[in-house]
């Protein structure tokens, strides 16, 4: 069978709604999928946000990377350690960190 001229708007009517309701289907999954992975990228974001570092110089200068973890460990038991560069002098100094939650002040509390 071919299709003339004359057979063509039957079909343009059957198909015209038929690709309309396809394109609307495809159109909300492409708005889920794009409101699924605007969420899934923003939450780890918030989490990250909710704690922030503060540090406390340990030692100044003379820092060992052997026992500037122990002794912030000794000071207080979450805390870790680090030697960082002094920028004065050509030696290290030992600073201790810790995490608190966002909007808290940076001072130590111990136990």
């Amino acid at each position: 069978m071919t299709i003339n001229k004359y057979h063509l708007p039957k079909y343009k009517k059957f198909l015209s709604p038929f690709v309309a309701q396809m394109a609307k289907i495809s159109f909300i999954h492409f708005i889920l999928i794009a409101l699924i992975f605007s969420v899934a990228c923003v939450v780890p974001l918030s989490y990250a946000e909710e704690e922030k570092d503060c540090r406390e110089l340990l030692i100044y200068g003379d820092c060992s990377p052997r026992t500037c973890p122990t002794k912030c460990a000794q000071k207080q038991k979450n805390w870790r350690g680090e030697c960082v560069p002094n920028p004065a002098r050509e030696d290290f100094n030992c600073y201790c960190y810790w995490k608190v939650p966002k909007g808290n002040p940076c001072h130590a509390k111990f136990n």
